[in-house]
C-alpha cells in the first residue's frame, strides 16, 4: 500500500489558478498592475487587420472609453502588455467597481459580446 502526503496549494484571488509555490505566479488580472484588465474604462477588444502580403499579424487592442483608439496613454496592443507581464501603469486608470479578478473581466466582454 502506497502512503498518502499531504499536499499544500495555493489558489491565485484574481485568477482561481492553483498553484504549489505561493510566489510563482504573476497574475495578469492583479488590480496593481494597473493595466486594462481591471479597469472601469476597458469596453471591450478591437482588431487591426495586419498586411499578410508584408508580413505583417493581426492586432487586438483594448478598447477604452476614456480615450479613442489612437490616443491610449499606453499601447492598449494585448501583445506589448503581455511582453511587459501585463503592467500598464496606466496614468488614466481606475479600478472597475467591484472588481474580482477574472470573472469581473469575463462579465465585462460577456456585456459586450467580446472575446474572453
Amino acid at each position: 500500500m502506497r502512503k498518502m502526503l499531504k499536499v499544500t496549494r495555493y489558489k491565485c484571488a484574481w485568477c482561481g489558478k492553483e498553484f504549489r509555490a505561493p510566489d510563482k505566479h504573476d497574475c495578469k488580472f492583479d488590480p496593481d498592475k494597473r493595466n486594462c484588465l481591471s479597469c472601469r474604462h476597458v469596453c471591450g477588444t478591437f482588431l487591426v487587420q495586419g498586411d499578410k502580403l508584408n508580413g505583417e499579424d493581426d492586432t487586438v487592442f483594448f478598447q477604452c472609453r476614456k480615450h479613442g483608439k489612437d490616443e491610449c496613454d499606453l499601447s492598449n496592443d494585448i501583445s506589448v502588455l503581455h511582453a511587459n507581464h501585463w503592467r500598464g501603469d496606466c496614468p488614466q486608470y481606475d479600478l472597475a467597481d467591484g472588481y474580482a479578478g477574472k470573472e469581473t473581466y469575463k462579465r465585462i466582454f460577456a456585456a459586450k459580446g467580446g472575446a474572453e
